[in-house]
């Protein structure tokens, strides 16, 4: 299951990268909103750590935007598409969406999915870290309240051991961001 993630995840971002028209209008409609669809998002993270990188807190610690991209009801942050050098130029992707199903949960919510691929030690370092926020109910939620996401599961893909450990963060979500 999470490979099939993950080229979900692979797929959105290059589509992200290569379609010429994925600025998103505040008018997009979100069928898990229940009123305005923004058109970004504001994600802060605070509490990174290190692991088998040493620079964890300066490169993810902070306020990243995040823009709606060509599907609906995701917003999404990347890289270049450059190949990861080491831990100061890593290959991540953060993918946010407005959910109907949050992760074990037929309730509606806000899910994130950050992926970071680092090259430490010549071995690559592939960790997927998710946090999710969960309404509570079957139901649209309102998409521009500031939401505090709880941490879900974080893998070491290429078990070579994380490049970071996003496990304890405090993420939050501002929609009007």
């Amino acid at each position: 299951m999470l490979w099939l993630e993950l080229l979900l995840i692979a797929s959105w971002v290059v589509m992200l990268a290569w379609y010429p028209c994925c600025e998103a209008s505040a008018t997009t409609s979100c069928p898990q909103c229940s009123g305005t669809t923004p058109a970004t998002i504001s994600l802060t993270i605070s509490g990174s750590a290190n692991a088998n990188c040493t620079n964890c807190a300066a490169m993810w610690d902070g306020t990243h935007v995040l823009t709606e991209g060509i599907v609906q009801c995701q917003w999404g942050k990347s890289d270049d598409g450059s190949t990861a050098t080491s831990c100061t130029d890593p290959d991540f992707s953060f993918l946010v969406a407005a959910s109907s199903d949050v992760w074990g949960s037929n309730n509606h919510g806000w899910t994130l999915t950050f992926t970071e691929t680092a090259i430490v030690s010549s071995l690559g370092r592939w960790t997927v870290t998710k946090y999710e926020w969960d309404s509570g109910g079957d139901a649209a939620f309102d998409c521009t309240v500031t939401r505090s996401l709880s941490y879900d599961s974080q893998a070491d893909v290429g078990g070579t051991g994380l490049a970071c450990d996003l496990s304890g963060c405090t993420m939050s979500i501002n929609p009007n961001g």
